[in-house]
């Protein structure tokens, strides 16, 4: 027996999904901004809820949150070809805030892609950043962390920040907390029982650099964690 599908290469239920962007700048001179107070919570993102092209500015001053259930990438903050991400505010990735704007809605956990998603950009975070999954990827990208980097989902195994292509680099000047409980979303100490089998901070190649002058902390229920892990041998590891 032999069962399959014919359609038309026009049949819309068969075409690629494409881009589902909210926010987009695109260009040296483009802008996009969420104001302070403001909250931008997109369900199944593809390429970023929000997203800045070729050379613009995305400053987040409010709160973006991304989620879905994996038919699209759902990364929250898309940074591509010399463009730059602020984030002054909260990135909260594979969850959305109750609708008064506290905890955690149980009913939008999803699965998580990225909070933020650089290539050939720059990145600061001088926030809070809350992820359920891995939270920054910089590829070929410069990120520094002013501020905090929550991973705040169940078991399993997620990272902070990953560093790929060979010139990426990052530097921690706030705190990174690995495996903390999601019942709160500000930096307030909670007790850290997740189990992580990922590093916070992961990079490959000889000319990655990554510099902590910050706080890596990492909660008594993580596995197999490295708090910074270097997978080439000439990678540059600078803990200061």
């Amino acid at each position: 027996m032999v069962w399959g599908v014919e359609y038309s290469d026009d049949d819309e239920a068969f075409l690629p999904i494409g881009e589902r962007v909210v926010l987009s700048a695109d260009g040296a001179n483009a802008r996009a901004t969420i104001e302070a107070g403001k909250t931008l919570e997109v369900a199944n993102a593809n390429g970023g809820a929000m997203r800045a092209d070729n050379g613009a500015t995305a400053t987040i001053n409010g709160k973006l949150a991304s989620t879905g259930s994996g038919i699209t990438d759902n990364d929250a903050l898309v940074l591509t070809n010399g463009s730059s991400g602020i984030n002054n505010g909260v990135i909260n990735s594979g969850f959305f805030n109750n609708a008064d704007g506290s905890g955690i809605d149980n009913s939008t956990l999803g699965i998580n892609g990225l909070a933020v998603n650089a290539s050939d950009s720059h990145f600061i975070n001088n926030g809070i950043i809350n992820s359920a999954g891995s939270a920054v990827v910089l590829d070929n990208s410069e990120g520094v962390n002013n501020g905090t980097i929550n991973l705040v989902g169940d078991n399993g195994s997620a990272t902070a920040v990953t560093l790929s292509g060979d010139a990426s680099t990052f530097t921690n000047n706030g705190t990174i907390y690995l495996g903390r409980t999601r019942r709160k979303i500000i930096p307030v100490m909670q007790r850290l029982t997740l189990c992580w089998i990922a590093p916070p901070v992961s990079f490959s190649w000889v000319r990655n650099s990554v510099v902590n002058n910050g706080h890596i902390i990492m909660g008594s229920g993580v596995q197999s964690g490295a708090a910074i892990a270097g997978v080439s041998g000439g990678a540059d590891a600078v803990p200061e």
